[in-house]
């Protein structure tokens, strides 16, 4: 079973849509088949800005996509997982591995 690509700019791109909760999922397959089928660089973002259905929030799109909003509570959930989880299960082996103690961590 194919997949066809709709190119930017034609006419699916042009016209204003409906209220459609699919459009963002059909626009993202598009731009996967894209660079599946044809190598090039996903053009996710560009036919977003390019469909009338996303016009109100094209002001916003640089913030919503922003990386640093994705992580939400992560750096807390590991220091919980660390305290509650892991140094008490660490605890009964200090002995073998020397004190247990704060890491220093750098990436």
């Amino acid at each position: 079973m194919g997949c066809s690509v709709t190119p930017l700019g034609k006419d699916t791109l042009d016209r204003p849509h409906p209220a459609d909760p699919s459009l963002p999922s059909v626009l993202s397959h598009q731009a996967g088949a894209v660079v599946k089928q044809e190598g090039k660089p996903n053009d996710l973002i560009e036919r977003i800005r390019k469909t009338s259905f996303f016009e109100p929030i094209l002001d916003q799109l640089e913030v919503l996509m922003d990386p640093a909003t994705f992580f939400g509570r992560s750096p807390e959930i590991v220091d919980e997982v660390l305290e509650f989880d892991v140094k008490p299960a660490l605890e009964k082996y200090e002995s073998a591995i020397g004190r247990i103690g704060d890491a220093d961590l750098s990436v």
